[in-house]
């Protein structure tokens, strides 16, 4: 049996990059490619002096990190910082910062107005992911999660890129699991419709629980995951993003409090809303 060994990371292009050897590692392993990293100013952040002003109330507990800029149509950065421990602060948990105020960012990591394809993928490591491998041509664009394209009930406006274009979405595998995140990836198709879309369609990963593009990516030989990129393209669903529809999360009432029943899947979704947290 011949046994095929993956291929390890290009040392010379990582090494060039303001990351120290840990992060660089996190993020190959992620799928993501050191040209997009350079390309989108990926960097480490070792000590709490390096925090941005707006995250110092952090301290040490938000060290060391990756900073992930995340840029708009216009060209308006704002920086998402990822610690590399999950922290608590007043009782609350932080696994991602982004500046209080800076509400929905629709990451554009591959902006491209002839573009007749767009993907919108959600997560951080994903959408850089996905910019790294996705077919030419496709316009690639970054959600934090699967809500993470509206704000206070109402879409970015930046979605207005999608207008005339064939909008394929691409969420976590826990949209075959969550409900919520099943009426999230509607709800964004819906808008994506609204604002123009010619068409919409649902990309579907084989994977379970709550992987990602990135998680998925990450398994394969580096040359391996264009080609899957593009089975994922022709495989699209043109009005589902999965068969089955998941069954909501149980509510009920026990001794006059509003009781919850917390699955996997419902764990996730509070993921989804707190990885975009910021601090008051």
């Amino acid at each position: 049996m011949t046994i095929i060994e993956r291929p390890g990371p290009d040392a010379a292009e990582w090494d060039s990059l303001p990351l120290t050897a840990e992060h660089a590692e996190r993020l190959r392993a992620a799928a993501i490619s050191p040209a997009v990293a350079k390309e989108k100013g990926l960097r480490s952040i070792t000590s709490a002096g390096d925090l941005p002003d707006w995250a110092r109330w952090a301290g040490e507990a938000a060290v060391p990190a990756i900073v992930f800029p995340w840029v708009d149509i216009y060209g308006e950065v704002t920086e998402q910082i990822r610690p590399d421990a999950e922290f608590h602060h007043n009782g609350e948990g932080y696994k991602y910062l982004f500046p209080k105020g800076a509400g929905a960012v629709l990451n554009a990591l591959r902006h491209d107005e002839n573009a007749e394809k767009v993907l919108i993928v959600e997560g951080t490591k994903q959408g850089l992911a996905a910019a790294s491998y996705a077919p030419e041509g496709v316009a690639v664009y970054g959600v934090g999660g699967c809500r993470n394209w509206s704000s206070e009930g109402i879409p970015d406006a930046d979605l207005e890129v999608v207008d005339g274009k064939h909008v394929f979405v691409l969420l976590d595998a826990d949209v075959s699991s969550n409900r919520d995140v099943y009426d999230a990836a509607i709800k964004l198709g819906n808008a994506a419709k609204a604002e123009g879309a010619s068409k919409v369609s649902y990309m579907r990963l084989p994977a379970t629980g709550t992987n990602g593009l990135d998680d998925v990516l990450g398994k394969k030989r580096e040359e391996r995951r264009a080609a899957f990129i593009d089975n994922l393209f022709k495989q699209a669903h043109p009005t589902k993003p999965c068969d089955a529809k998941p069954k909501p999360k149980a509510r009920g009432i026990a001794g006059g409090s509003p009781a919850v029943a917390v699955s996997a899947a419902g764990e996730r979704s509070e993921e989804h809303t707190s990885e975009l947290q910021s601090h008051h």
